[in-house]
């Protein structure tokens, strides 16, 4: 008894999916113009572009008739919206990337100015010290203790207000460096999906 195209669905169905395609195969090359059974042996077939081939050559097989003339329209139109769609994603991620890539070269710029500010505070900070060291040391005679000692407590308040200011640019430092660090961790992954996208978009030889 010779296989029907019911037989083929239920290998299809059971996932037995060579036996069906062999049923289906056997089945068109008895009537190459089964449009049933070309419709169940191209959605056998995962791969679109695969499906695309077998589209054309029904479409051949059958004289351009209706049902194939649809079949190979619609799975070209899919392989178009997929191409677009993953056109847009590339351009996503390319935006996301060069968005990432502003982001890193602020972060670096804020963390030479963060540096600079700290290693001026710091400078301030041993200025003031000395300044208040040489004055409590070289006070003349004609200059009370009570004087000399109000002038070395300005100067260490002075002193010790430039140190907070130091404490606080370091903090913000320390901060900037964190968020520099995340971000580029996140640059990277970024990148490496980019190149993946590039290398399934790049043309077969």
């Amino acid at each position: 008894m010779s296989p029907t195209l019911e037989d083929a669905i239920s290998f299809l169905k059971a996932n037995e999916v060579e036996k069906g395609q062999q049923v289906l195969l056997q089945l068109l090359s008895d009537d190459p113009k089964n449009d049933l059974a070309w419709k169940y042996l191209i959605e056998s077939y995962p791969d679109l572009d695969l499906q695309i081939k077998l589209a054309e050559e029904y479409f051949n097989l059958s004289g351009g008739d209706a049902k194939a003339t649809q079949s190979l329209l619609r799975y070209t139109r899919i392989k178009n919206e997929r191409y677009v769609r993953q056109e847009a994603d590339d351009e996503a991620w390319l935006s996301k990337l060069k968005w990432l890539s502003k982001i890193k070269l602020f972060e670096k710029i804020t963390w030479d100015k963060t540096f600079l500010v700290k290693v001026i505070l710091g400078l301030l900070a041993f200025i003031v010290l000395s300044n208040a060291i040489l004055i409590g040391t070289s006070i003349s005679g004609a200059v009370t203790a009570g004087a000399a000692r109000r002038d070395f407590e300005r100067l260490s308040r002075v002193y010790s207000e430039q140190l907070q200011k130091t404490s606080k640019a370091e903090t913000q430092f320390n901060d900037l460096t964190a968020v520099y660090q995340v971000l580029s961790a996140d640059y990277e992954v970024l990148r490496g999906q980019l190149l993946e996208c590039q290398a399934r978009l790049a043309p077969t030889p």
